[in-house]
């Protein structure tokens, strides 16, 4: 059986790594290396919780109520992670998020 080998690092070690990296990879100079990418945010709306029936019995024409009010702000997802929240508008003939509140980035 191969012996493993355990390393002890002292907190201020770990401390003394985060100090001495200048900055973030994500300050305002290096975003122009991705500041281009293609991302897609996602919209939710709500959910409805049902049964397998229930779900069989759908067709055309039947309403699903979902979880949100109509004034409740829907959140606004990148990946897993919640980026905004906002409330739905109509601009034109489609339908347009009106963004609310902006998450935080944490270091």
């Amino acid at each position: 059986m191969k012996e493993s080998t355990v390393n002890i690092v002292e907190l201020t070690e770990v401390e003394e790594i985060n100090n001495a990296q200048e900055a973030p990879f994500l300050q305002e100079k290096n975003l122009d290396l991705i500041q281009d990418l293609p991302v897609q945010l996602e919209v939710k709306l709500g959910a409805f919780n049902t049964s397998v029936e229930n779900l069989y019995q759908l067709k055309e024409g039947s309403l699903v109520q979902l979880t949100t009010k109509v004034d409740e702000p829907v959140k606004i997802y990148l990946g897993e992670n919640i980026v905004a929240e906002g409330v739905i508008v109509a601009v034109d003939e489609h339908y347009a998020i009106e963004i609310t509140n902006l998450a935080q980035l944490t270091n």
